[in-house]
């Protein structure tokens, strides 16, 4: 299994003090538009010392928290670091499945995990892979509505080979589904995670040749934050020398 291309947008990033008074992700959305992951370390310790972690939403923030910082550790080959927040994760989700066998956000970042732990040990991926899919797509059936599983479920499609059900039609709907979600009920400020999202759907458009639509989207990102240096300076031009 490919690895999920938050790890292509934190391989672009470096550092940044951010104010106290910020909430936990407010200072991760403002480090990952500024590419500035490695303070993502630092951060998630601050929440992770100042939280009980009693409660299935706290339990399923961290793990998101988790989620995407292990993309950025995976990048930087800190395979060490990535295997801490690795279980971080995933005993965090195991205990909420415990907990609540209905969890269908749990049962994705699982599979989520999972992909994520063949990128640590390569030789694992013959029976990690179909263990992740499995939990992506049981997350999906029991929820269709929850924006995690729309997004994991689209990541199956998008990054799997065709001959392994990959489909970017299919992953071009989830994530516009995901999308829309997002900003009907208010997921979409200050979330690193919809940015991130907006820009699977440009790639996506742009793996299927949907160029003008691909283009759409950066500029939609970018009207929203100008200074988002990662589609700014390398995506969006990249995408324009491609299309020509």
């Amino acid at each position: 299994m490919r690895l999920f291309p938050v790890i292509q947008l934190l391989l672009f990033c470096a550092s940044l003090s951010l104010p106290a008074q910020q909430t936990t992700r407010q200072q991760l959305y403002h480090s990952f538009i500024a590419c500035r992951i490695d303070q993502w370390g630092t951060i998630i310790s601050e929440f992770e010392k100042n939280t009980s972690l009693d409660t299935e939403a706290e339990k399923l923030e961290m793990a998101n928290y988790c989620y995407g910082y292990i993309g950025y550790l995976l990048g930087e080959k800190r395979l060490k670091d990535a295997e801490v927040y690795l279980k971080k994760g995933q005993e965090l989700v195991d205990q909420i499945i415990e907990a609540n066998p209905h969890s269908a956000a749990a049962y994705s970042y699982k599979g989520a995990f999972l992909g994520f732990r063949i990128s640590t040990d390569h030789s694992v991926a013959l029976i990690l892979g179909p263990s992740s899919a499995f939990y992506i797509k049981k997350a999906y059936q029991m929820n269709e509505q929850n924006i995690q599983c729309m997004i994991d479920r689209g990541n199956l499609y998008f990054y799997s080979p065709g001959f392994f059900g990959g489909d970017v039609t299919k992953a071009i709907r989830l994530y516009l589904q995901a999308v829309e979600k997002m900003e009907k009920t208010g997921e979409s400020r200050e979330n690193w995670e919809y940015f991130n999202l907006l820009v699977l759907l440009a790639k996506a458009y742009d793996q299927a040749k949907k160029y003008s639509e691909a283009e759409q989207v950066y500029l939609k990102i970018l009207s929203i934050e100008p200074e988002f240096s990662w589609v700014k300076k390398e995506l969006l031009p990249d995408l324009k020398k491609g299309a020509k």
